[in-house]
């Protein structure tokens, strides 16, 4: 099952041994072909899109694919492996982090990138709307210790921000420090 952010959308996706791919969304099915390239790549190919993808991660409950040339990733969860719906990205990273990184905090296994914070991997930006905030681009950061959170890109200022918990947003220099600022706020509560 694909995991997007669009509650009103279920998208299966069932993988069949000779190759070929059927997609249902919302009960209505259309068929393709998938194709492993070796190399950790695969081939979707649809009558909408072709997709190279990357193999990032994978378990028995979730695989996750960078889709090569941006800094997005696609996210499938095996809807046999969990009792209850899980649709949203967010509920699948507390899954994760329940199972893996409470592991990897006591034992402080994960690296530091060169800003002194783990690493990390995001999702590609979400253009969306609020009254609030107008247009705006959402991303999602998953720190390899167990944390993640959510930044955020102004359509019109094209400035980066975040919800800080006690100052509220709080605007950056740019992407790099929003996401170190993040991780700070998140990590030590400052």
């Amino acid at each position: 099952m694909l995991l997007n952010e669009v509650a009103n959308t279920k998208t299966i996706f069932i993988f069949r041994t000779d190759k070929k791919l059927l997609i249902s969304e919302n009960g209505i099915v259309s068929k393709g072909s998938w194709e492993y390239l070796g190399h950790n790549s695969l081939l979707f190919e649809t009558n909408k899109q072709t997709l190279l993808l990357k193999h990032s991660f994978a378990d028995e409950h979730v695989m996750a694919f960078k889709i090569d040339g941006t800094d997005g990733f696609l996210f499938l969860r095996n809807a046999a492996k969990f009792d209850e719906e899980i649709y949203s990205i967010e509920r699948v990273v507390k899954f994760l982090e329940n199972k893996y990184c409470k592991n990897d905090l006591l034992n402080n296994s994960f690296s530091l990138n060169s800003h002194g914070i783990p690493v990390y991997s995001e999702t590609s930006k979400k253009r969306i709307f609020n009254f609030t905030l107008g247009r705006h681009d959402k991303i999602y950061i998953f720190f390899a210790d167990g944390i993640s959170g959510s930044l955020f890109k102004g359509y019109a200022t094209k400035r980066y921000f975040f919800y800080h918990s006690k100052l509220g947003k709080k605007y950056c220099y740019d992407k790099d420090e929003c996401i170190s600022e993040l991780y700070k706020n998140k990590r030590y509560d400052t």
